[in-house]
């Protein structure tokens, strides 16, 4: 593992890929341990040349993802993936896209046959068909069959809760320039690197009111006991609390996804009673944070005061521009709940918790509805 590990950063591939080419004999038990996940499979890999050109350089490759579906009704697009416990896929998919995503496992040696085809058919990424067109070198036998024209490509900054894509290898694309390699500093230039000033890479957080402090972490519940108390949930009340539960101290609040409105179910305590909580209702379809998380799946990003939240101003203490996140709670793959949290100091560790807790909210609010008919 280790092996296969320095050879996913040396060469910038994924870790599936190195386990893969370096150690063959272990491929038929990666491919049953990536199966163990409970998501929908696809055995035969068709990518939709039209959504994988609308992509960034790279991201396919190096998450060894394709699109393969888009749901006329919905607009939702299906993503065949090796990994598809990897929930940078769904996110990245999903930001690029501006669509609901839907990730099908499928296997790596089918992902990568649909690489290789879009390479010899000439359906090359945005970036990649730059590079080429600008290349005086002669047309390789690659060219002659498809004429490639130059796409300018642009996109959005990425949402911090993104990763984003790195370049194709050597590996996929034998023409693309190989990564420079910068020495480290010599003894002679500590003195000089030591009297530069340390620049942040953070964003620049709003300006704050003395009395807003930032909560979490640490949490409250241990994760593990955090899932387990999700895992036992025995009616959706008790999904609800025990999400809020989970997420504390960050302060929470759970909406139902109706037809017109998102109605609060629940939230943190101190926040108000259930009873209370319930009277609060946000319409739909006004361009809210709430509307954004339930087309895209999720929303990180600076919080817009919502004018049926007022009442809670004195407990909910989000300072316009902090950070927010909301995340669905997808059941039977259609958002049922939405949770939205203010207040968290660290926002990777904070969504990625929240992503978790959301999907095994979803299982056991899935499981609820199945006991209930069968009763």
């Amino acid at each position: 593992m280790e092996a296969a590990l320095f050879d996913a950063v040396t060469r910038e591939v994924s870790l599936t890929q190195a386990v893969n080419e370096l150690y063959p004999e272990l491929v038929e038990l990666l491919e049953r341990a990536l199966d163990r996940g409970d998501f929908p499979a696809i055995h035969s890999v068709r990518p939709l040349p039209d959504l994988v050109a609308a992509l960034p350089i790279g991201m396919c490759e190096r998450l060894l993802s394709l699109p393969v579906h888009r749901d006329a009704r919905s607009d939702r697009v299906d993503v065949a993936s090796v990994d598809a416990l990897d929930g940078h896929v769904a996110n990245e998919f999903a930001f690029h896209l501006g669509v609901p995503i839907r990730v099908l496992r499928a296997p790596f040696a089918e992902v990568v046959a649909a690489l290789r085809s879009l390479h010899r058919s000439g359906i090359f990424l945005p970036g990649l068909s730059k590079i080429r067109s600008a290349d005086p070198a002669p047309e390789t036998e690659m060219h002659r069959d498809t004429a490639v024209q130059p796409v300018e490509h642009r996109s959005e900054p990425a949402l911090p809760l993104v990763r984003r894509s790195l370049a194709p290898t050597p590996h996929w694309v034998a023409d693309v320039p190989a990564f420079s390699i910068v020495e480290p500093p010599t003894a002679d230039d500590t003195d000089e690197l030591l009297s530069e000033p340390v620049l942040s890479l953070g964003r620049p957080k709003p300006f704050a009111p003395a009395e807003y402090e930032p909560a979490g972490p640490p949490w409250t519940l241990e994760f593990e006991a955090a899932v387990q108390a999700l895992d036992a949930a025995d009616s959706p009340e008790r999904v609800v609390s025990s999400l809020c539960e989970g997420l504390s101290p960050v302060r929470a609040l759970v909406f139902a996804v109706r037809g017109t409105s998102f109605d609060v179910r629940g939230g943190s305590a101190g926040l108000g009673s259930p009873s209370e909580l319930r009277t609060i209702t946000v319409p739909a379809a006004t361009g809210s944070l709430l509307d954004t998380a339930t087309r895209v799946g999720f929303y990180l990003g600076p919080f817009v005061p919502i004018p049926a939240l007022s009442s809670l101003d004195g407990k909910w203490s989000a300072p316009v521009g902090s950070d927010c996140y909301a995340r669905t709670v997808n059941v039977s793959e259609r958002p049922s709940l939405i949770v939205l949290m203010v207040g968290f100091s660290e926002s990777t560790e904070a969504s990625r918790r929240a992503d978790v807790l959301a999907r095994a909210s979803g299982s056991a609010l899935s499981r609820i509805v199945r006991l209930r008919k069968r009763g």
